[in-house]
């Protein structure tokens, strides 16, 4: 049994950046189970607390687990990036009934972004993310079903450069180095490393999935992609949605989509040569570009969520001979300024 889930299942402490044990708030001990299942049904409530930050909170009960007790990080929120009030007019949450994937009433988490906020300087795009801050671990699963808005095809550029729509990243913090600037590239970026993972569009109208690993400090470098276009985008309905990633040298992310492996990336997962401990992850993101917010509101609902410490049982199987492999090459692999964009500097 490795240290990770030694620790989680007798003690709940972690390992940190220097090889210490300190404890782990708010994650489960038992690696058996899961460390958080809900699917936002009576008892589950978005609170604001600090800052106005808005939290999920309250106990599931049709699950049983209390999102202010369950929840596998010691702070975890909703960010948007909005400056200009009233905020919800330009990114907002809320938790609405919706038909089910098998057409019964249920309730969903809705996210949206409106428009961009013109307050917002150059480069930076106002998003709606839940975050999970400070992981006291380095890997993780979470499983849960989405639903696209009703009029995605429509809206949705046709330019993989412009067409980004993200839904899942993990980051490292920002590493305090000075950023440099260079021509075609983004050139900055305020974490260390991540890996971000897409919804595009080809120029020719089809759909895509991208996973992509890049280093954004001091300049900002791709160091892997992946990209699928066999496994199709689903439009007009639920579909699932199931992420492990291990953040290592030698790491792990795995996306699959209905059941479907959609990329697979076995290597370096973390900064090649700084590495630092997570400073979060996303789990169910709405990041859009420019382009997309100038067509009108983008928006999505997420449903029966879980959260495991570990790949489950039941999860769709990995495809160890396509590790590594990407289904075609787009014309935007390992271009950096085809990524989600970032202020700009003097």
């Amino acid at each position: 049994m490795n240290t990770l889930k030694h620790c989680l299942l007798s003690c709940a402490l972690t390992l940190v950046a220097d090889g210490s044990l300190r404890s782990a708030p708010n994650v489960a001990a038992d690696e058996r189970g899961p460390w958080l299942r809900s699917g936002f049904e009576a008892g589950v409530e978005l609170r604001a607390g600090d800052a106005g930050l808005e939290r999920l909170l309250g106990r599931d009960a049709t699950t049983g687990f209390d999102w202010g007790q369950s929840t596998p990080a010691p702070t975890a929120n909703f960010f948007y990036l909005v400056r200009s009030q009233p905020r919800e007019q330009y990114a907002r949450t809320v938790i609405e009934p919706v038909l089910s994937r098998t057409g019964d009433s249920t309730r969903a988490l809705r996210m949206e972004v409106t428009a961009r906020d013109p307050q917002l300087p150059r480069g930076l795009i106002n998003r709606n993310e839940y975050s999970l801050f400070r992981p006291p671990y380095r890997q993780a699963y979470v499983r849960y079903w989405m639903k696209l808005q009703d009029n995605f095809a429509t809206q949705c550029p046709r330019d993989d450069a412009d067409s980004w729509r993200m839904f899942f990243e993990l980051k490292e913090p920002d590493s305090g180095v000075r950023r440099q600037q260079a021509s075609g590239n983004r050139h900055t970026g305020t974490n260390n490393y991540r890996v971000s993972a897409y919804l595009r569009r080809k120029a020719t109208g089809e759909f895509y999935w991208h996973v992509r690993g890049e280093s954004p400090q001091p300049l900002r470098t791709v160091e892997w992609d992946l990209f699928n276009d066999e496994i199709p985008v689903p439009l007009g309905r639920w579909f699932q949605v199931e992420v492990f990633f291990r953040h290592a040298a030698d790491g792990m992310f795995w996306l699959a989509i209905d059941g479907q492996q959609v990329a697979l990336r076995r290597g370096v997962t973390q900064h090649p040569t700084t590495p630092l401990s997570l400073a979060f992850w996303s789990p169910f993101k709405l990041y859009a570009s420019e382009a997309w917010l100038a067509g009108g509101p983008v928006w999505q609902w997420i449903d029966d969520v879980e959260f495991w410490p570990d790949i489950p049982e039941n999860a769709t199987p990995r495809d160890e001979a396509r590790a590594n492999r990407s289904t075609f090459h787009a014309a935007i692999e390992g271009s950096a300024a085809a990524s989600s964009t970032a202020p700009f500097e003097k």
